[in-house]
């Protein structure tokens, strides 16, 4: 007995001390913050097991939150951050969106961000699948093999930090984690009826523009993009003949079955897409944001996002493997920081690893779309009563645009006979006021097992373009409370 007790206590603290040796040291972090701030929490970087062959891991980033705005240690979640791609890498979400600090507009100087989500949660985040990032390994999967890896590196998280085992946990991302949420919420779930020792505390989901159904990401909705012409005409980006053409092009069936498209739906499409496409590689508009700035930043050595599969539906048929292709998304610092050899250095990154791209473009990733996405795994995701789940929009997304996302909610409404639990109303920052109004901050309605939100003024990337209005949002779902209207936008207590 007492021999057990020892291997136990042996494998204990090899876990503790491997977990310390991941920890980024406050002094090596403040050569890149300091005179902006001081992060008040920890920050760890390191490598979990994905595969048990030993050799696929998924690179992490993981941030303990500051016990901020009424948060202690005791009601603090762990929250894990996904983005998408597929092959895209979720540091994204760390210093450009949600994190503790972010980088200023267009350049690669960070600045505090007041907004950040560590101080009501501990934030994870995870370069998955292989060859995404830093991350290494067998780079040809699919997305149910993706979601099985994605369970295996959270439980070596888990045996890693055991002291967060216990605590509620979240899942949030955006695009293509559309995807890879739901998969990994339903692989979490089996594993938890499997293995209630080592259960994941998984209270609820959420996901921002996210890919759902087959019509928006899949490769066959690439083609011919429905939901993003259906969005362009709403904005006013389709003159009322090209919108004409568009119904017209639907309801006579030639561009309504995504696989035997008529010749006429991509010619409808190229000309649609030229409008906004200027050779050679520049875009006139910023798919990911339609009213924001596109940076095409592109000094010789940086191709960036050449590879992003969302950007497919956006280049004319002729200029699809042009490499120069920019994003027109803000990634200098990303590159900067990350191919940065001392910033690779402090955060314990393998020597030999491949250079770090916001989208992979390593030979070696292959990854199959299934084209049922996750739409199919709603219906035992509501039905179980054991998560909640969010989808959030911005609005002026035209990548996986809101249209798509409403479009299919009220097919799973239908489909399933759900209620509707909350009309669809306003809601409000708390406190937020101007001239004595107060500001809406978007939309919000609710069906049985799912809440959706509207961010107004936000692209594909809501916590980027609107920090303070993605806190609240996130912070109310993790409270289980209800978006504050009008009359209720107060400070949640």
């Amino acid at each position: 007995m007492k021999q057990l007790i020892a291997i136990q206590l042996l494998i204990c603290l090899s876990l503790a001390i491997t977990a310390q040796d991941d920890l980024v040291k406050s002094d090596d972090l403040k050569e890149y913050t300091d005179g902006v701030f001081d992060f008040k929490g920890q920050m760890y970087s390191g490598y979990l097991k994905a595969i048990d062959d030993d050799k696929t891991y998924f690179h992490y980033y993981f941030m303990t939150s500051t016990f901020e705005d009424d948060f202690t240690e005791e009601n603090t979640p762990v929250m894990l951050w996904l983005n998408g791609g597929p092959g895209c890498s979720s540091l994204q979400g760390a210093v450009n969106e949600n994190g503790p600090f972010v980088f200023k507009d267009g350049t690669a100087e960070f600045y505090e961000n007041k907004w950040a989500w560590t101080k009501f949660a501990h934030m994870l985040y995870l370069e998955s699948p292989a060859k995404v990032g830093y991350s290494y390994g067998n780079g040809n999967v699919n997305d149910d093999t993706v979601a099985i890896q994605n369970l295996r590196a959270l439980v070596d998280f888990f045996e890693r930090f055991p002291e967060y085992q216990a605590k509620d946990f979240f899942i949030a991302g955006e695009s293509y984690a559309g995807i890879y949420i739901p998969l990994l919420a339903n692989q979490i779930l089996k594993h938890n009826e499997q293995h209630p020792d080592k259960a994941i505390h998984l209270k609820g989901i959420m996901i921002g523009n996210g890919c759902t159904h087959p019509t928006e990401c899949s490769d066959v909705a690439d083609l011919y993009p429905i939901h993003t012409i259906e969005f362009f005409a709403r904005q006013g980006f389709l003159s009322e003949e090209q919108y004409k053409v568009a119904q017209h092009l639907q309801n006579s069936g030639k561009c309504s079955d995504l696989h035997n498209l008529h010749g006429d739906c991509f010619e409808f499409l190229d000309q649609v897409v030229n409008q906004y496409y200027e050779s050679p590689s520049v875009f006139l508009m910023n798919p990911y944001n339609i009213y924001g700035y596109c940076y095409n930043y592109k000094p010789e050595q940086f191709l960036l996002r050449k590879n992003d599969p969302m950007l497919k539906k956006f280049k004319p048929k002729n200029r699809q493997n042009d490499e120069e292709f920019g994003s027109c998304t803000d990634d200098k610092g990303l590159y900067v920081l990350f191919r940065d050899p001392k910033w690779k250095q402090i955060t314990h990154i393998k020597p030999d690893s491949s250079e770090w791209d916001v989208c992979t473009d390593d030979d070696d990733f292959v990854y199959e779309k299934f084209e049922r996405q996750s739409y199919y795994i709603y219906e035992s995701l509501i039905k179980s009563k054991k998560i909640r789940i969010m989808h959030f929009s911005g609005d002026i997304d035209s990548v996986v645009p809101i249209t798509g996302t409403l479009f299919w909610i009220q097919l799973l409404q239908n489909e399933l006979q759900l209620s509707t639990t909350e009309n669809w109303r306003a809601w409000y920052v708390p406190g937020e006021r101007t001239v004595d109004k107060q500001q809406n901050a978007g939309s919000v309605f609710s069906i049985e097992g799912l809440q959706f939100v509207t961010v107004r003024d936000a692209g594909h990337m809501v916590p980027t373009d609107r920090r303070k209005e993605a806190y609240w949002m996130v912070k109310y779902f993790i409270l289980d409370q209800k978006l504050p209207d009008k009359e209720k936008s107060i400070s949640v207590q």
